[in-house]
């Protein structure tokens, strides 16, 4: 029998590269209007700031449940890890 490993609800730090997609996040193309939007504050803090952003929830399989366009902006920055919400 092979045994995941479960994270404690709360806020954690992990590795981006843990996080896990549902098959309907790929399946979905962010919206537009809102992925610039969130992509255009994110380099007015210079990369370094996630104010106005959702917090990225996950399962604690820490798979993705929320704040799909912020795991994707913060791919795109090469971020190696992020702080989650684990519920």
């Amino acid at each position: 029998m092979i045994f995941k490993r479960k994270y404690k609800t709360g806020k954690k730090e992990v590795k981006i590269s843990k996080i896990k997609l549902k098959d309907g996040f790929v399946d979905t193309v962010p919206g537009v209007p809102r992925f610039i939007e969130k992509y255009r504050i994110f380099k007015q803090w210079g990369g370094k700031s996630l104010m106005g952003f959702n917090p990225i929830v996950v399962s604690e399989d820490l798979t993705l449940q929320d704040g799909y366009v912020t795991y994707l902006i913060l791919k795109m920055f090469d971020y190696k890890k992020v702080d989650v919400t684990v519920e």
